[in-house]
């Protein structure tokens, strides 16, 4: 073989090659999550996720959180890491592309092998999740640009999976878990209260003089 980006695959590029990895994994992915979908547990769990972004909402919007404010939030969160999962495959294709030709070199010695190749990526796989995280932070720190709205685009289609519409009840937890992890951050102290001594969502109101 010579020294040029084709692999072993005839005329097939690393550039392609990761391509159609990456566009096997986005199918595998989404195929996982409509899977996971139709389980009664799991849907539950991603109607806690929509509780979740929709207490976030809230909270960025700098409304009260009170249950009335809560429901109006929208379900779609820029910061959810169902999106960073498009970012990190759209990562993978291009760092894999660039980083592996580099790293595993023609040199005779077999060293670019499907053995070797498997464990650079594994060796890789934590410092991506690092680029991936900065890379997402970056995208919503720049949100209000369009070319940035319209990358962030797919991710956000992806949380239709990951994301269901709460019950009340679902978004009362949150807003006591969100009004915790404030409380924490300002100094306060959080206790676990006793499960017999707060009968609803409107009691830890009352309680916390909302």
């Amino acid at each position: 073989m010579g020294n040029s980006t084709a692999t072993s695959l005839g005329s097939v590029t690393s550039w392609q090659l990761s391509a159609v990895v990456g566009a096997f994994k986005l199918a595998f992915l989404v195929a996982y999550l409509l899977a996971l979908s139709s389980l009664r547990d799991i849907k539950r769990l991603f109607m806690y996720h929509g509780a979740e972004h929709k207490v976030v909402a809230t909270w960025q919007a700098e409304q009260s959180l009170t249950l009335l404010h809560v429901r109006q939030a929208g379900l779609r969160q820029e910061r959810c890491g169902t999106s960073s999962l498009l970012v990190l495959v759209a990562l993978t294709i291009v760092l894999y592309s660039v980083l592996l030709p580099l790293l595993l070199p023609e040199l005779g010695y077999g060293l670019r092998s499907d053995g070797a190749a498997i464990l650079w990526k594994a060796v890789l796989l934590l410092p991506f999740w690092g680029v991936v995280y900065e890379v997402h932070r970056l995208l919503c720190a720049w949100r209000n640009l369009a070319w940035v709205r319209l990358l962030m685009a797919p991710g956000q289609a992806l949380q239709a999976l990951t994301v269901r519409p709460p019950k009340d009840e679902m978004l009362e937890v949150a807003i006591v878990a969100l009004r915790a992890v404030m409380a924490d951050d300002d100094g306060a102290q959080v206790t676990q209260p006793q499960a017999q001594a707060i009968r609803s969502y409107a009691d830890v109101v009352v309680r916390q003089g909302h």
